[in-house]
């Protein structure tokens, strides 16, 4: 790939695989985007930019970003802003979209994620 990354794709969803994968290889940071088109691949690098930084093990993205208003976007609001809450308690941070498929991990989350 001309990116200078290596890139694996999994014929199921798998995150399971993906860390075994990735930890197998030694990656160093693994970043997992989702095939449902609903997360642009050039926010890789910001998504990036906190590990890198060693500020962060484990940054996920976001569909639902402060900053983008949506009309019509439907979602099961009640259900989605309980867990959001309840996750933004548990972590002491905000959270914008608990179910994201575009995520970014250093060595230490892949070997957490690949253990048994």
């Amino acid at each position: 790939m001309s990116s200078g990354f290596r890139t694996t794709r999994h014929r199921r969803r798998r995150p399971d695989r993906a860390a075994v994968t990735a930890r197998d290889h030694h990656f160093d940071i693994a970043v997992q985007v989702d095939g449902d088109a609903q997360h642009c691949p050039a926010e890789i690098e910001r998504l990036l930019v906190p590990i890198v930084e060693g500020r962060a093990d484990l940054v996920v993205g976001s569909r639902f970003p402060r900053e983008m208003r949506l009309p019509g976007l439907v979602r099961h609001a009640c259900r989605d802003q309980a867990l959001r809450a309840f996750v933004s308690l548990i972590v002491r941070q905000r959270v914008t979209d608990t179910t994201s498929g575009f995520r970014a991990v250093n060595r230490r989350g892949i070997v957490l994620f690949a253990s048994d």
